[in-house]
């Protein structure tokens, strides 16, 4: 019986490894700005964890811990007010570069500020169209959920973004709910 042998050569080409963005900024929140809110739009610099510090804009925002959540710090606190207020709060991140990847978590005050906040999303900021646009509707992710949820939205592309809530009590406090540990990511530039 004739044996048949065949030869072959094989390449093996390697994918080139696929970047991933890396962590540019970071944000606790364990120090600057106080307890009161803010009652006109306000920029105050928080410390960023990877280096120097960045300034962000706030209205009807605190920094403060709530005890009514397991687990959790001193955090950004955003609470739209009414009456004495036109029922807007937000906090304004300007990175100065494009973020591919954002991580933060965010929750409720208390079950009190469900009802009260008419709605509450993530924005980013659309310098063609000079508008904000949704990325996420924060109050429709977190339904009646009083823990600490974490987000990590891996696709995201822009360098200004706002977290923007809108409702509240009648000259009150209860519509609330905080922003901690935001994390940004960015593509290394080549």
């Amino acid at each position: 019986e004739d044996e048949i042998i065949f030869n072959f050569e094989v390449t093996v080409v390697a994918a080139p490894a696929v970047p991933e963005p890396e962590l540019a900024f970071h944000f606790d929140f364990l120090t600057g700005h106080g307890t009161s809110y803010t009652t006109a739009p306000t920029d105050i610099s928080f410390t960023n964890l990877v280096s120097g510090e960045l300034t962000f804009s706030l209205f009807r925002v605190a920094a403060n811990t709530v005890s009514a959540v397991s687990g959790s710090s001193r955090a950004l606190v955003i609470s739209p007010r009414l009456g004495d207020s036109i029922g807007e709060a937000f906090v304004v991140v300007d990175f100065g570069q494009n973020i591919d990847k954002l991580e933060f978590d965010t929750y409720f005050w208390s079950s009190a500020a469900i009802p009260l906040l008419t709605s509450y999303v993530l924005e980013v900021w659309d310098e063609t169209e000079e508008e904000w646009v949704l990325v996420l509707d924060l109050k429709e992710e977190l339904g009646e959920d009083l823990t600490i949820n974490n987000f990590v939205l891996d696709d995201v592309e822009g360098s200004v973004f706002r977290f923007f809530a809108t409702g509240g009590q009648l000259n009150g406090n209860n519509a609330r709910v905080l922003v901690d540990n935001l994390k940004a990511y960015s593509f290394p530039i080549e």
